[in-house]
């Protein structure tokens, strides 16, 4: 009776440490890269009266590649995990307060502070054969002023650096209509924005063990 006992034990313990074993989530091993401080955005759109820009200030990129990158020079569609962007609207700055404060106001800052962009998928990089500098496109979701639309960019030039650190270039055009933003406006309306803006970007990422 004694042994059969330990048997049942044996197995009610087993059957335990199974359970716990596969709740344990895996530990992560994908090599996270953050954004330097020499990383730069910069917003350009049309009015009425002339063109206008505005510098990003206090944005926040984060990269995850999977451990198969570590092999390789150029990443492959497969080994980009994750890519998420934040950007405080208060930290679009055109140093001009006044449109400043038309900018904040049609992004609907006070409800929605941030915009957020996050990977969907990498689904081509290209490559110069011995070459570290790629191509890549990768497309993703984008709110602005609460508002999600799936947005891709083409042609984002990519390079590696002897230090390890990757940059990215590239731009992108969109309409402030697609994400039922009104374009702002002075002066009673005589003066309004155009509808397209463009958002270009250089941002250089690295290792995030590395000071």
């Amino acid at each position: 009776m004694k042994s059969f006992k330990n048997y049942i034990t044996a197995i009610f313990l087993f059957v335990i440490n199974v359970s716990l074993l596969m709740g344990q989530t895996s530990p992560d091993t994908s090599a996270t890269y953050k954004m330097t401080d020499q990383s730069t955005m910069k917003i350009t759109g049309t009015s009425t009266v002339h063109d206008w820009e505005a510098n990003v200030e206090g944005f926040d990129v984060q990269l995850k590649l999977n451990p198969q990158a570590k092999k390789v020079e150029t990443p492959q569609p497969e080994h980009y995990k994750s890519v998420t962007v934040e950007v405080p609207v208060k930290s679009i700055e055109s140093g001009k307060g006044g449109m400043n404060n038309k900018i904040y106001g049609a992004l609907k800052e006070k409800k929605h502070p941030k915009i957020r962009f996050n990977l969907n998928e990498v689904s081509r990089v290209d490559s110069p054969t011995e070459d570290t500098t790629f191509t890549l496109t990768l497309s993703g979701e984008l709110t602005i002023a609460g508002v999600t639309r799936s947005v891709k960019l083409s042609d984002v030039n990519g390079q590696q650096h002897p230090d390890g650190t990757y940059q990215f270039k590239g731009s992108k055009s969109m309409k402030m209509t697609e994400f039922e933003v009104d374009p702002p406006s002075a002066m009673f309306g005589a003066i309004k924005a155009g509808d397209e803006i463009t958002v270009a970007f250089d941002v250089t990422m690295k290792p995030s063990n590395k000071q």
